[in-house]
């Protein structure tokens, strides 16, 4: 058997391969004008988003010189997906900025370090939570409404944001996620490497939050489906072994 650091990475780059499959599946329904199948995949593609994001966790949670077996089972036994990923943030945080227990972390870094926690605290309230709560629901069935936590009712504001997603906002999100990812990796791993790397990857995130804004999907689709018309028009005609 593998020692859990290379499971969890080979775990890792199955999901992301069965991602990447998945969005060339979407993108060639797209060009089939096949808008069924665009719909069901796009819903497993968002399903399969927040999984990823949960086996980068699980990477990093495993990832050589990176947390103790204390810190990495105090990561490990937060119940939910976003409160490992605070748990193990702030666990990082703690460690190299040298914050004993006993005192907050927002009372005791200082300016430039706090506004990086508070801007990846930011990021998992909003983009990654998202996601999670997304993927709770699909896996368990609740494919086109939402379902409170009572299951007693329809969820309106977990609907809309269900509806809103389309497989060009989940690519995005996707990125954005990654990017995430790399963060609490390099924070992990090596305090001079956060510091030296953090705005490299925090305008690439910069950017896939303006992408989700300001998306046009129904422009997309069309140049999607153009680049079809464009290869179809160039493929020679076969010629019959006959002739």
């Amino acid at each position: 058997m593998p020692a859990m650091y290379e499971a969890a990475s080979q775990n890792y780059r199955e999901v992301e391969k069965a991602l990447t499959q998945l969005e060339r599946s979407i993108t060639s329904a797209l060009r089939r004008n096949d808008e069924s199948s665009v719909e069901a995949l796009a819903r497993l593609q968002l399903l399969l988003t927040s999984v990823k994001a949960e086996a980068r966790l699980t990477k990093i949670a495993y990832t050589p010189k990176g947390f103790a077996l204390s810190e990495r089972a105090a990561v490990l036994a937060e119940k939910g997906s976003l409160e490992r990923w605070k748990m193990a943030v702030d666990t990082a945080f703690r460690r190299h900025y040298r914050v004993p227990a006993a005192s907050s972390l927002s009372s005791t870094l200082d300016h430039d370090t706090l506004a990086k926690h508070s801007t990846i605290h930011s990021l998992m309230a909003n983009e990654l939570k998202l996601a999670i709560s997304l993927r709770n629901k699909l896996a368990h069935g609740q494919w086109i409404f939402p379902f409170n936590t009572a299951l007693s009712a329809v969820e309106p504001s977990i609907m809309g944001a269900l509806n809103a997603e389309t497989t060009l906002t989940i690519r995005f999100r996707d990125r954005l996620l990654t990017q995430l990812g790399n963060i609490v990796v390099d924070l992990v791993v090596s305090a001079p490497s956060f510091e030296a790397r953090f705005n490299e990857y925090f305008v690439h995130i910069r950017r896939y939050k303006r992408l989700l804004a300001d998306e046009d999907y129904t422009r997309w689709v069309a140049t999607v489906r153009a680049t079809r018309v464009a290869l179809v028009r160039v493929t020679p005609i076969a010629t019959p072994t006959n002739l």
